[in-house]
């Protein structure tokens, strides 16, 4: 390994320890806010959810970091869980389609199981997650034209603050893929 490579593994690391460090940090200050003044207003399932959606994305960017050294692969991880930890946490918080209780919530669900169905079949080699993730920025789109066409959005929503929010996760999924897609070009399937 070059100096360049060990100084660029070395600093890799310490930037994922600094954002296991920040997830904890988040964690704490929000249990010390709650013992204080009494907000969030989080009961302690909440305070487990939270940590789960911190840790889920971090713990699989770690998985990404074996699994390749390419940075296109490693950053294609990160958009895609980045992707998937704010789809997630929007939906519980607020809801993208109408509030939190709407049922039409569920078909993110969906989006959410393309992405982990292809990148499973795709045994997480570059190539493959390129293509699963094009297929999970479809497959929100489709959820928009379907959230729109039959009026789940309304009267919470309207069309275009849905467009917007959904545009910005297929951005999302689609340079998930492109950097994929980089990272199976620049280099062999084994090692990608």
């Amino acid at each position: 390994m070059s100096e360049r490579e060990e100084y660029g593994a070395e600093r890799g690391s310490q930037l994922r320890l600094a954002a296991w460090g920040l997830a904890g940090v988040l964690l704490i200050m929000a249990g010390v806010s709650k013992i204080l003044t009494g907000m969030p207003d989080w009961g302690v399932l909440d305070f487990v959810l939270i940590g789960l959606l911190l840790a889920g994305p971090l713990f699989g960017y770690e998985l990404a970091v074996r699994r390749s050294h390419k940075s296109q692969y490693r950053a294609g991880a990160a958009v895609a869980l980045l992707a998937t930890m704010l789809l997630v946490w929007i939906n519980l918080a607020v809801g993208i389609i109408g509030s939190e209780d709407n049922l039409a919530n569920g078909m993110y669900v969906a989006v959410l199981a393309i992405a982990a169905s292809g990148a499973y079949v795709a045994r997480f080699g570059a190539d493959g997650l390129g293509r699963a993730m094009m297929a999970t920025a479809g497959a929100q789109a489709l959820v928009t034209v379907i959230a729109i066409g039959l009026e789940f959005n309304a009267p919470y929503r309207e069309p275009m603050e849905l467009i917007f929010i959904n545009t910005f996760f297929i951005s999302l999924w689609l340079g998930s893929g492109w950097l994929f897609f980089q990272a199976a070009r620049d280099g062999s399937v084994a090692d990608a």
